[in-house]
């Protein structure tokens, strides 16, 4: 369906025998065997990797240690946002923890759709969080020049799986919170009906 589309992709996404370098002086020569989740599906759909694509440091901000990303419309202005590189292209896959894929995109007038955490496998990407006590945990998301063109894409990333194991962990969390509430509120009980007797006894 992606047949012979070329794309880029974050430089923390990894790809068999090229350098991940996360953006990163300390990583610069790495190298992952590891085939990240969004690049299977795309190569699987026909896609064309043509390029890894700058990452702030560590996905952080729009610094590397090559330097910053400079806005292609206005090479005075930088793209910001450790996604700089993906919004700089006009078709690639960056990804998001607070603002990383939405502000250089509407800086670089591209279009990045940003998918509820968990619809994508993060397989083989860098994550600076985690958990999932944090609302904007990170994930990965396509750049396009138009909207219905990120649809596409997402639709050959999406992760029915990770998203059905996520919303199964979100409601184990939820049950465990639960029995530790039940559980505090019982130890409270008891103490104060020991307070009591100790009251009443002495």
């Amino acid at each position: 369906p992606l047949h012979g589309i070329p794309y880029g992709l974050k430089d923390i996404i990894s790809v068999p025998h090229y350098k991940t370098t996360w953006g990163s002086k300390s990583f610069k020569d790495q190298v992952l065997h590891i085939e990240a989740w969004v690049y299977q599906r795309l190569k699987s759909a026909g896609a064309v990797l043509v390029a890894k694509l700058v990452s702030g440091s560590l996905a952080y901000d729009d610094i590397w240690f090559g330097g910053r990303t400079r806005n292609p419309w206005n090479i005075e202005e930088f793209s910001t946002g450790s996604s700089a590189g993906p919004a700089a292209c006009i078709s690639a896959v960056g990804s998001e923890t607070v603002g990383s894929m939405t502000l250089p995109a509407s800086r670089c007038g591209v279009t990045a759709l940003r998918p509820t955490f968990g619809v994508v496998g993060r397989t083989g990407v860098m994550s600076i969080s985690e958990s999932l006590v944090v609302p904007n945990s990170s994930f990965c998301a396509p750049t396009t020049p138009f909207g219905n063109e990120s649809m596409v894409a997402l639709e050959f990333i999406f992760h029915l799986f990770n998203r059905i194991s996520l919303a199964l962990s979100v409601e184990v969390q939820r049950i465990v919170r639960l029995f530790w509430i039940l559980l505090w509120e019982k130890i409270q009980m008891i103490s104060h009906q020991v307070t009591l007797l100790s009251v009443i006894l002495f």
